[in-house]
């Protein structure tokens, strides 16, 4: 149409001044850029290198046959720099580049043409051809880069062939992709890694030395293995990137409780997450997370583009559901789930726990088991009788223990998701949890929400739960429907998507 688009390229697309040049009978494909068509009405110039002239006289257009104006009818011969190509009026074609308009989309579109052979059909008036000599890259306006192979040339389809089959392969040849499987453990970071390793068909996973795991060598050790291994893909479900890699590599950051929180903030875990983590967010292929909460907080840490970190939330399974056995201590009581470090917010949830008047039998239960300085700490508030420890949990016995617990308490002042809640939601479980953001991203309204610093609110909900089972069940009746959308099949659905886009990269 001649206007000019991005970059000041002048867009090629056909228009209806240009259909009739169909009418002229030209020889050439129709599609073909007007710098490649054979001028019928001076053939001697295709021999000859064409006069310069300025661009007023081009944009003007002219009778001499060799520079045609746009919109004028006229076909132009070959451009200053198609003898340098070796221009021989043979239908050879060169790269070209081809943009849309302003105001014609947001996206940006260049095209290679087909080479080689003509394709059936294509005759000496010009048929076929046009849109179908393409293979198109657009760019989005997040600037994700979109590979479209409707109609490639001979070498692009044997390439796209070649690509299809190595990434078909590695969907059947788990190998391709080395998951560090150190993560896995009784932990929220350890959920998540079992349930994706167990969704990943023959994954390769990564063993090595606890003395090594997390320590400064840690990433050459990783950039080692993956030399070693060479996967078409790494995949660490914690944020533990290696060094270096010559393989596209995900890395899952779950949270940035080592930067937020000051308990857990320390020089060296600054210092890693700066000079070691940081940096490597930046090579890497993506970035997972569990939450948008999180995504917000890792974008505004790292600077990075927001379509380098996708979401890919926790996940519950279908043994946790309201059927099933019910735990039955002889007692009613609450639970707690999850380790007692500074930011779950244990020792606020115990004050508001000494201060309760509940009927004699209740109890909190807690998993783990006693340390010395957690017991001197229950005498001192006098919770030494009001708190049993369930010791270590496994996952199969979980979801009894969830049914059976009048609610569950979630006490946290940070978290990147809070897997407990969701898990206790399931279970039809009432939950009484922090208002925080991302707790409130998985339990909306499905959920008691509590200031996590005000010990008085957590005291009156605890009493209003004790004293009627009718409001604690009408509480526990929202979490089912709240939480079956969230399942593993989902979350490792998305994780699988960013693995073949990053096998796809690779190969």
């Amino acid at each position: 149409c001649g206007r000019f688009g991005p970059q000041g390229l002048r867009c090629l697309r056909r228009t209806p001044e240009r259909e009739g040049e169909k009418a002229g009978g030209r020889e050439g494909r129709a599609g073909s850029p007007p710098v490649l068509r054979r001028n019928r009405e001076d053939p001697g110039s295709l021999g000859r290198r064409p006069v310069r002239r300025s661009r007023a006289a081009r944009t003007a257009g002219g009778d001499d046959g060799r520079r045609g104006g746009i919109g004028t009818g006229k076909d132009p011969g070959p451009g200053p720099f198609e003898n340098l190509f070796g221009w021989d009026g043979r239908r050879r074609r060169t790269k070209r580049l081809r943009v849309a308009c302003e105001g014609e989309g947001a996206s940006r579109e260049i095209g290679r043409p087909a080479r080689g052979r003509e394709r059936p059909g294509e005759n000496e008036a010009g048929g076929g051809g046009g849109e179908d000599d393409f293979s198109f890259a657009l760019l989005d306006e997040e600037g994700r880069i979109r590979i479209l192979n409707g109609a490639p040339s001979d070498i692009g389809r044997r390439k796209s062939r070649r690509t299809e089959e190595a990434i078909g392969k590695a969907k059947e040849d788990g190998s391709r992709v080395l998951f560090d499987g150190r993560w896995i453990g009784p932990h929220g970071i350890g959920r998540f890694a079992s349930e994706i390793l167990s969704r990943l068909s023959g994954a390769k996973t990564l063993s090595g030395p606890r003395s090594l795991f997390l320590s400064p060598l840690d990433p050459v050790w990783v950039s080692w293995q993956i030399a070693k291994e060479r996967p078409g893909v790494y995949l660490t479900p914690g944020f533990n990137p290696p060094a270096y890699s010559k393989v596209p590599f995900v890395v899952t950051i779950h949270d940035l409780i080592h930067l937020k929180v000051p308990e857990e903030r320390g020089a060296m875990r600054r210092l890693y997450y700066e000079v070691v983590v940081k940096p490597a967010l930046s090579r890497a292929f993506c970035v997972l997370t569990v939450s948008e909460f999180s995504r917000r907080e890792i974008l505004e840490w790292s600077k990075l583009a927001p379509f380098r970190v996708r979401v890919a939330q926790n996940g519950v399974s279908p043994e946790f559901s309201p059927e099933g056995s019910a735990r039955d201590p002889g007692y009613p009581y609450f639970l707690y789930v999850g380790n007692r470090k500074p930011h779950k917010n244990l020792e606020m949830l115990l004050t508001a726990l000494s201060r309760a008047r509940l009927p004699d039998p209740f109890r909190l239960a807690v998993g783990g088991s006693p340390t010395p300085e957690f017991s001197a700490r229950l005498r001192r508030l006098g919770l030494g009788e009001r708190v049993v420890f369930l010791g270590r949990m496994s996952d199969r016995d979980l979801p009894s223990v969830y049914r059976g617990a009048r609610a569950l308490l979630f006490p946290s002042v940070y978290e990147g998701f809070g897997l407990p809640v969701l898990e206790a939601m399931a279970c039809g479980t009432p939950v009484l949890a922090s208002r925080i953001p991302a707790v409130e991203e998985v339990a909306g309204e499905a959920a008691c929400l509590l200031p996590p610093g005000d010990p008085e609110a957590w005291k009156e909900a605890m009493e209003r739960l004790s004293e009627s089972p009718e409001r604690a069940r009408e509480l526990g009746s929202r979490g089912p429907e709240r939480a079956r959308p969230d399942t593993w099949e989902k979350d490792s659905g998305i994780v699988r998507e960013v693995l073949e886009q990053a096998l796809e990269e690779g190969s």
